[in-house]
């Protein structure tokens, strides 16, 4: 699925002591299929028990500067479904005039969050999935 639905904050005064919490309304989630949403949000995402995906940003590590981009890595801690892990996501930031964009990909298995994996007839989705994430940030006002 893909969601606008994000909100956060996060505190620095470098690279080296950023924290914060990015958050997403799990019901925001859309795979551009209404009757897939249904299935998404009901039996697997239980968006009434669990109405919030959320990551909160404990620092970074592994910084290291290409030409435009900062390669990094972002730790911390990953709400999903009702169940928290530690997890270290490696990301690009790109400045920019005002904002900043972060952009990184990790794989999660659900089975680790306790949520059912999507079957149809004889198919069965992988446990493993991609995530991918690109989020502009600007300047508190």
């Amino acid at each position: 699925g893909r969601t606008a639905a994000v909100s956060g904050l996060v505190m620095a005064r470098g690279l080296q002591d950023a924290v914060g919490c990015v958050a997403i309304d799990a019901r925001g989630l859309e795979t551009g299929i209404a009757l897939r949403n249904k299935f998404m949000w009901e039996d697997h995402l239980e968006v009434t028990k669990f109405p919030e995906i959320r990551f909160v940003l404990t620092g970074l590590a592994d910084v290291q500067t290409e030409a435009e981009n900062i390669g990094l890595t972002l730790e911390g801690e990953l709400f999903l479904h009702g169940v928290a892990r530690d997890v270290r996501i490696p990301a690009t930031l790109t400045p920019g005039d005002g904002r900043t964009e972060v952009e990184g990909r990790t794989k999660l298995r659900m089975s680790d969050y306790g949520i059912a994996r999507p079957a149809f007839l004889f198919i069965t989705v992988k446990d493993e999935v991609e995530v991918r994430f690109r989020v502009l940030m600007g300047e508190a006002e």
